[in-house]
């Protein structure tokens, strides 16, 4: 029993040293795994942040990539016989003064001017002129300014600093018998929207649109769906041929000069930015169009019109 009683045990001061270092290596171990759960926060906020600003930026180069500048053959095909219309009845036009010209200087005898001997030549240069005049008169088998009104274009590229607008190529058809053109219209702009998991809350917003029905007015109608929240930088400028530098508009319409009308730009330098969980992510990068199709340059006609033969 005395040895019982004798065995040593531990102390008060060796308990609380014990809980003491216990407690410090508890609150280590807990500090650790707080860091690295918000390390691991902190790196998929960042995947995410990154994975969805690649997404945008993917989608814009996308579009871009594919527009398109459909424009009818038949119109361009109307408009170069209507030209060469005009240069041959001009030619046979001057044919036919110089004609005059030479009859009055050849003073043909009024009364008897089967005596001279250039009438018949006259005579002859006149049938064939006027048969050539009947036979341009059918050369238009359209009338252009109608077929115009009928048949329009409407695809365009609409380009300001900080929104635009076109067509392209990027239309998904969803069966094979769809009757739905490759086409649509496609636009990027900034408006307001509210955060989706706090309505309270709301900010600049970059919104796609698109629309399958192409109509006279590319900037309106169709879907639209947020691209990319709380964005604070979008900015635009053009290249295209005609120009020297970036410009900070472009417009294919009637509000465009000789440069762009008609015309789509070869490249869209894009700069943009936004903030997730108070992070900023910026790119800067040109989105390249592959197939403007834009009209080709009229080379001067060298179609020989009768007059140039006298």
């Amino acid at each position: 029993m005395k040895e019982a009683l004798s065995q040593k045990a531990f102390t008060l001061i060796e308990l609380m040293v014990s809980l003491a270092i216990l407690a410090a290596i508890s609150l280590a171990t807990s500090r650790s795994l707080r860091s690295t759960a918000q390390l691991k926060n902190s790196l998929q906020g960042r995947i995410d942040r990154q994975a969805t600003f690649r997404s945008a930026i993917r989608l814009i180069k996308r579009d871009i990539h594919l527009a398109f500048n459909h424009h009818d053959l038949t119109i361009d095909i109307l408009k170069d016989i209507k030209s060469r219309e005009k240069e041959l009845l001009s030619g046979n036009n001057n044919n036919n003064n110089a004609n005059n010209n030479n009859n009055n200087s050849t003073g043909t005898n009024p009364q008897n001017p089967s005596t001279d001997p250039s009438s018949s030549g006259n005579q002859n240069n006149n049938s064939s002129n006027n048969s050539a005049n009947s036979n341009q008169s059918n050369v238009s088998l359209f009338n252009l300014e109608d077929y115009e009104k009928e048949i329009k274009d409407p695809t365009s590229f609409i380009g300001e600093k900080d929104e635009l607008h076109f067509t392209n190529t990027n239309n998904i058809r969803i069966s094979p018998d769809d009757l739905s053109s490759s086409q649509q219209e496609v636009g990027y702009f900034i408006k307001n929207c509210r955060n989706r998991l706090n309505p309270e809350l709301s900010y600049n917003c970059l919104w796609r649109r698109t629309n399958k029905s192409i109509d006279d007015d590319v900037t309106q109608g169709g879907n639209e769906f947020v691209v990319l929240e709380n964005v604070t930088v979008f900015k635009l400028r053009y290249f295209g041929e005609g120009k020297e530098d970036w410009q900070e508009n472009w417009y294919s319409t009637n509000r465009g000069d000789d440069s762009t009308k008609d015309k789509f730009p070869d490249a869209v330098e894009v700069s943009i930015a936004f903030k997730q969980n108070d992070k900023l992510a910026e790119a800067v990068f040109v989105a390249k169009v592959a197939f403007p199709n834009n009209p080709e340059k009229k080379e001067e006609n060298n179609l020989t019109s009768p007059g140039q033969f006298q």
